[in-house]
């Protein structure tokens, strides 16, 4: 004897995590007002970690010496693997112009720079507390108001923007590939904005 479904089979169909249809990400508009109201060195950080997709610990790590001024890059190195290795990733004209700013104005306060100093001296949990604050002011709820948060929103505006997903993996330092491609997962909210923009 067979059991009787449900009206709605489905309705037992549970996300593993838990909302399916909610954005994980910081979007581009979002990070752009954190950063108006941000306080310079706040809003410098919030630009690094935007540009370059880095993990909070990484964009941490950078120093004046890992800023390439010619290619305008900056070389983060990767944490998360057992042997660490350094990666230069492009940063945009006005967002470099920023974190030279901050090495101008290192030496200023110290009289010598040293280029071994870090950039940002913030230990990591004041980093993510000012990321959160910054991106709670601009109106991003707490869930989503982390650096991790700004790493999927670099990745997921990347692909959009047409980047290769292996160039994504090389920028973000994954191992595989395989990693990489789970930015490509989007939500049901995605794919309604996607779709308002093609023509039937």
């Amino acid at each position: 004897m067979t059991r009787a479904l449900s009206l709605n089979p489905a309705r037992a169909l549970v996300h593993k995590a838990g909302r399916p249809d909610v954005r994980q990400y910081v979007t581009i508009e979002e990070l752009r007002a954190a950063r108006e109201l941000a306080r310079p060195r706040v809003r410098e950080f919030l630009g690094l970690l935007w540009t370059t997709g880095a993990r909070v610990s990484e964009a941490l790590a950078v120093r004046s010496c890992d800023l390439d001024t010619h290619l305008q890059t900056v070389n983060l190195v990767t944490l998360k693997q057992r042997k660490k290795a350094g990666r230069a990733v492009p940063i945009p004209g006005e967002y470099f112009a920023e974190l030279l700013v901050i090495v101008v104005n290192m030496s200023v306060v110290k009289g010598q720079h040293d280029r071994l100093d870090r950039l940002f001296s913030w230990s990591r949990s004041r980093a993510f507390e000012l990321v959160r604050n910054a991106l709670m002011a601009a109106g991003v709820e707490r869930r989503r108001a982390k650096p991790m948060a700004i790493r999927h929103g670099h990745a997921i505006h990347a692909l959009q923007g047409g980047a290769p997903l292996n160039v994504l993996q090389r920028n973000f330092g994954h191992s595989s590939i395989v990693t990489t491609s789970i930015y490509l997962q989007v939500t049901a909210s995605d794919v309604r904005e996607a779709y308002k923009r093609i023509e039937w």
